[in-house]
């Protein structure tokens, strides 16, 4: 595709050949390969094509930066995706919503940075009415984040992706204590990711072995007691 693009001087072909290859890079774990293949679009596209909106790329590095625990080259990977020509609404919001998931990467969390963006998304969440799963994931992290547990639950339960619908409730039953429901949902997350659907970062493992810990724990202590 590279070559072909190359021999008929179609220089948006070139991108989004490289674009295709770090797509199918990424699927396959070639992290290194898919951040390379996108920072040649990237450079390419400023040079050639610098009337050309390609936002996606730029959220391709994001994700990859932010799944690294690496805010500040996710961050500024977005910053340089919102000077992009005719941004529309709904790819500034999905930039906000890319910069909350940044600031929540890596510890300590930035939490100036996570509660400004949000305040903007959801501001134009409103003047727009555009919603998406993406964008109720950050609603659901500001939950989390001001100890509305219950919302965080109500949320959750509304995702349609199963991997990050299980996720956040049993992340919330932890929150709340609620040990035994915890870790029933953690069955039903566990069993999502091993189909392969759509699994999250290292941080969900982390918090997985934490919450399976925490509950047998006291599901030990629990029979002692009794």
């Amino acid at each position: 595709m590279v070559n072909y693009a190359k021999e008929h001087d179609s220089k948006y072909g070139f991108v989004t050949a490289l674009y295709t290859l770090a797509n199918q890079s990424v699927k396959t774990g070639m992290v290194d390969r898919t951040m390379k293949l996108c920072k040649e679009a990237i450079d390419y596209k400023r040079q050639y094509l610098p009337e050309v909106n390609c936002t996606h790329i730029y959220w391709m590095l994001a994700r990859i930066h932010i799944t690294k625990r690496q805010r500040k080259e996710a961050v500024d990977a977005i910053d340089q995706c919102q000077l992009e020509p005719g941004l529309t609404d709904y790819q500034q919001m999905n930039c906000l919503a890319y910069k909350c998931e940044a600031a929540l990467c890596e510890e300590p969390i930035d939490s100036a940075l996570f509660m400004t963006s949000y305040a903007e998304l959801q501001k134009m969440r409103k003047e727009t009415g555009r919603n998406s799963e993406f964008f109720m994931s950050q609603e659901i992290n500001y939950a989390d984040l001001t100890g509305q547990y219950d919302r965080m639950l109500e949320l959750s339960h509304q995702k349609s992706n199963k991997v990050m619908k299980y996720e956040g409730i049993y992340k919330a039953y932890m929150k709340m204590g609620r040990w035994k429901e915890a870790f029933d949902t953690l069955s039903l997350y566990v069993a999502c990711t091993r189909l392969g659907q759509n699994g999250r970062d290292t941080q969900a493992g982390r918090d997985e072995f934490a919450a399976t810990r925490g509950c047998r724990r006291r599901e030990r202590s629990q029979d002692a007691e009794t």
